[in-house]
């Protein structure tokens, strides 16, 4: 398994372990968007192209 899958397995279990709390987003260090874009193995570029921006 590459670093890259291994952040990515890491992002997933914050992401698992804050939705099972009632302070979601208090609980994401980084934010709840980097942390679910982070969790999905996507870039920043890869996010703004889906949603449309720049």
């Amino acid at each position: 398994m590459n670093i890259k899958k291994i952040a990515q397995k890491q992002y997933r279990q914050i992401i698992d372990k804050a939705a099972q709390s009632t302070q979601f987003i208090e609980e994401l260090p980084e934010g709840w968007i980097t942390s679910v874009r982070k969790s999905l193995g996507m870039s920043v570029a890869q996010l703004a192209s889906i949603t449309g921006v720049t």
